[in-house]
């Protein structure tokens, strides 16, 4: 399909044009990194030509989707009701401001015809995001199912069980919410079976916060002396923000406001019952100290005063940390609990792979694969990578029954406090599909003060 821009004033609306490849375009893909988006069993990154996409298919191999186009608002005013303004860079030309923007207005800009029928049309319209529960992910015996959010895409966040989009109508939501529910023929209430995110998406499905099983989470947390940069300090605004900079206004600080924010989310999915969980937390150098075991009767703060105590000083053996977390895991086993491990360092350090291997062995001989997890809180992330995907190769390899979700284990990054604090805290929030779209580097710049004109990108 040509790359033109539609002329202010024109008396028709929509032509009708030929499909054929769009080999002027790129890939531009969300995430840092190197993230990738797979399109009908391909995999392509940021900047790879889009030319073995045709224009008439390309939006339907992609089922819910956004578009980008270069921003046309001015600076600090850019949220249309079917677009969003992308806040971080992005490639190609990654100084040039973008939008996401939705199917419709994408394709009204273009001033072609839509060539997708009104069911598609009606498909693409709606939100990206997904819930987040493993039930929703695939397996080895099923393929994934994901459930998503039943609101136009760009929606406001949503607060409760009332319409938040004009194309929503309120009796449809009413009507929703009573079949969810709906008393049993026994006469006692039903487990919702559709819910809101606090995110503010909406779902047809229950709740992951209130299926979420009981935990041994085991924090292992860097405490050596690159930790006292004041790089990265802890998040304004907390209730213990100024303790915690009393001791530690630096790096360090910045992973305890992470902790404090997870501890606060943790409690939170438990709707006010009781703590299930146990928490233990560790801090490392060269050596390992346990500050807390298997604890599930302190209160969060004082959680947070054992930890707060601890002072970073030398070097980092991620070795000795993984062998202590071992020994806490074996030593606090309970098969009521599923054993979690937040490993969190700012740099490389040394790591016995076998030592690595011996605690994941360990947790499936004992009964339940290890979840674990690693943050990398700095540039360098080869050996905390290598962690995660050990820990997702032994998970991987145990056989598990027809309605049983995979064990997750991952490797994220975290560049700055926020990012850390939302990394830590990322439970029972929607997920997404990693947004991607083509993008035509060669289209002219236009007067972003002028909602009229328009360049189209794919």
């Amino acid at each position: 399909m040509a790359n033109e821009n539609t002329t202010p004033g024109h008396k028709e609306r929509e032509h009708e044009t030929a499909h054929g490849s769009m080999q002027y375009t790129v890939w531009a893909v969300e995430g840092a990194g190197d993230p990738v988006v797979e399109v009908d069993g391909h995999r392509f990154g940021a900047q790879d030509s889009g030319a073995p996409q045709l224009c008439n298919m390309y939006c339907k191999d992609r089922g819910r989707h956004v578009h980008v186009e270069f921003c046309r608002n001015p600076e600090g005013y850019c949220q249309d009701a079917e677009s969003e303004h992308i806040r971080e860079r992005m490639v190609p030309q990654p100084d040039r401001p973008k939008d996401w923007v939705s199917h419709r207005l994408f394709w009204a800009r273009t001033g072609f015809k839509d060539p997708y029928n009104r069911d598609d049309q009606e498909e693409f319209g709606k939100c990206d995001s997904m819930c987040p529960g493993i039930e929703h992910q695939a397996s080895a015996d099923n393929a994934a199912s994901p459930s998503y959010c039943n609101l136009p895409i760009f929606h406001p966040p949503q607060l409760e069980f009332e319409p938040a989009h004009p194309l929503v109508p309120r009796h449809e939501s009413h009507r929703e919410v009573v079949a969810a529910l709906m008393p049993t023929p026994q006469g006692q209430l039903a487990a919702p079976r559709m819910h809101i995110s606090k995110d503010g998406h909406r779902y047809n499905c229950p709740d992951p916060a209130t299926m979420i099983p009981a935990f041994h989470v085991i924090f292992v947390l860097d405490c050596s002396t690159s930790m006292r940069r004041g790089d990265l300090r802890p998040l304004p605004d907390q209730p213990i923000t100024r303790s915690i900079e009393a001791r530690h206004n630096n790096r360090f600080g910045a992973v305890l406001s992470a902790l404090y924010q997870f501890l606060h989310e943790r409690n939170a999915a438990n709707l006010g019952n009781t703590r299930r969980d146990a928490y233990s937390i560790l801090v490392f150098n060269d050596t390992a100290d346990v500050n807390t075991e298997n604890d599930m009767m302190s209160s969060i703060d004082q959680l947070m005063a054992n930890v707060i105590h601890a002072s970073p000083s030398r070097g980092s053996n991620f070795t000795n940390a993984l062998e202590t977390a071992h020994q806490v895991m074996e030593q606090s086993w309970s098969a009521e609990r599923a054993p979690v491990v937040i490993f969190l360092s700012d740099g490389e350090g040394r790591m016995d792979e076998g030592v690595m291997r011996g605690l994941c062995n360990r947790a499936v001989a004992l009964g339940t694969p290890l979840s674990f997890w690693s943050i990398a809180f700095g540039p360098r992330s080869r050996v905390l990578r290598a962690m995660a995907d050990i820990a997702k190769e032994v998970a991987a390899q145990v056989p598990r029954g027809a309605n049983s979700a995979p064990v997750p284990s991952s490797f994220c990054t975290a560049i700055d406090t926020v990012q850390l604090a939302e990394t830590f805290s990322n439970i029972a929030t929607s997920l997404r599909k990693t947004r991607a779209s083509l993008v035509n580097p060669t289209a002219p710049t236009h007067n972003r003060s002028r909602a009229s004109s328009s360049t189209l990108l794919m």
